[in-house]
């Protein structure tokens, strides 16, 4: 009906139409580095080095193979389906059918559910789906006439779906400085794999016939698709929202996630903390040229106005992710994190070395259920014993053992030496740092102010 000439026209005024939308529909955003051309150079450094970050976590990498594998094995029998075509006899019509049946499976998938799902429906799905996408083109090893063609690869298109689970866990695994290149290297990752298995699947096409060459994808993918997802079960976070494997602390790693099983040597993780306030843990200095935490504040007052509570906060809690990090690679050699540290101390501090376990969270002013863990941890360490409360039937109460004591000494000193990891600052600062954040705690009512 239409010449292959004006469909490629029109194929470009479509692009050309995208570009304008972008480009007139949505905001301008300020670039991230303003730097002059000069301190170009240290722009590309941090982005490699974030990059390398990336690749070093375990759990990252995990999930880029499961965003990348999957497309990669589906590609395969579309870059096909030119011969396939010309193998079945069928003219421009039935080739263009062939080609739009993939896209088609996959935006209906994914309207569909994106609309009727919920997130957590969307993420047990992920897997399903995952393995799923490979599966249809099992049934090219019976040639299948153009019809079954079709409906093969419009299945194919349905295991797009698996993407919503995975992005969402792509983004919780990834601290928020290294987000957007993150998202660089997922989707640079992505196209690079699907081109080179095109290329690989055209040159296998050419020695070996199409009706083994496009099963053989089904067959390899979904034996890489399954390897792949128990890499990803295997780095899934724990009910308490820590990661199992590396344990590097210093610097970078959250010492609010206590809990986490050691793992392959010099793995790297990378971690998040949750509330209040989500703030990514970097495992060693970003180097950045310039304050990332100033020109927010400067772009803030651009967008919304100066709001110097802004740039407080997030320097609050950046401080917070730095000195968690520093202070809790300083009783990890002991077995220890800085939550675990504080319990001891707690039970060191009362007369006969123990206390309930309901005390104990409200002077560490933490969950019931995280002090649980925490002395569960100590006990099973054999630095803290826990035995019946003879006052209330119902409670527990912790008692710090000798070697408790001893550690807990041991850590305090290694502590005291490094300043709590505020060795930029005067003891008169210190103080004044107190005094400026009791405030703030009092308006929390975390007690009364005399």
């Amino acid at each position: 009906m239409v010449s292959p000439a004006a469909v490629l026209a029109l194929t470009g005024g479509a692009f050309l139409g995208s570009a304008l939308l972008l480009r007139l529909g949505t905001l301008a955003r300020p670039a991230r580095d303003a730097a002059p051309d000069a301190a170009r150079g240290a722009l590309l450094a941090a982005s490699l080095g974030g990059a390398r970050l990336l690749l070093a976590d375990r759990r990252v990498r995990a999930l880029l193979l499961l965003t990348w594998l999957p497309p990669a094995f589906v590609v395969i029998p579309e870059a096909l389906l030119v011969p396939y075509a010309g193998l079945l006899g069928t003219g421009p019509a039935g080739m263009g059918l062939l080609m739009c049946s993939m896209p088609i499976g996959a935006v209906l998938a994914e309207s569909l559910v994106g609309t009727f799902l919920g997130p957590r429906a969307r993420t047990r799905l992920t897997f399903t789906m995952g393995v799923f996408a490979v599966l249809p083109s099992l049934g090219f090893a019976t040639q299948p006439s153009l019809g079954w063609a079709v409906l093969l690869l419009a299945l194919t298109g349905t295991g797009i779906s698996y993407n919503f689970g995975v992005d969402r866990w792509f983004v919780a695994a990834v601290p928020d400085a290294l987000l957007g290149r993150a998202m660089t290297v997922m989707q640079a990752g992505r196209m690079t794999v699907m081109g080179l298995a095109m290329a690989l699947a055209g040159v296998a096409a050419e020695y070996a016939p199409l009706r083994l060459v496009m099963p053989a994808a089904g067959v390899l993918g979904a034996v890489c698709v399954v390897a792949v997802i128990f890499e990803v079960r295997r780095t899934e976070p724990g009910p308490d929202g820590t990661f199992p494997g590396p344990d590097r602390t210093s610097p970078g790693r959250c010492a609010d996630r206590p809990d986490r099983r050691p793992g392959p040597k010099n793995e790297t993780r990378l971690t998040t903390i949750w509330p209040p306030g989500r703030v990514g843990c970097v495992p060693k200095p970003l180097s950045l040229a310039f304050d990332p935490i100033a020109r927010a504040d400067e772009l803030w007052q651009q967008r919304w106005g100066a709001v110097p509570s802004m740039a407080a906060i997030t320097s609050i809690m950046r401080a917070h992710q730095i000195l968690l990090a520093e202070v809790d690679a300083v009783v990890k050699p002991y077995g220890l994190t800085f939550a675990r540290y504080e319990a001891l101390v707690l039970l060191t501090f009362s007369k006969a070395g123990e206390l309930p376990m309901s005390k104990i969270g409200e002077r560490l002013m933490v969950h019931p259920t995280s002090v649980t863990n925490t002395v569960d941890r100590l006990v099973r360490s054999g630095l803290v014993a826990k035995r019946p409360n003879p006052n209330d039937g119902r409670g527990t109460l912790a008692t710090i053992t000798d070697k408790g004591r001893e550690v807990c000494d041991a850590a305090t000193r290694d502590l005291m030496a490094m300043d709590f990891g505020l060795g930029a600052y005067d003891a008169e600062e210190c103080a004044e740092i107190f005094a400026l954040l009791r405030p703030l705690r009092v308006a929390a009512a975390d007690f009364q102010d005399e």
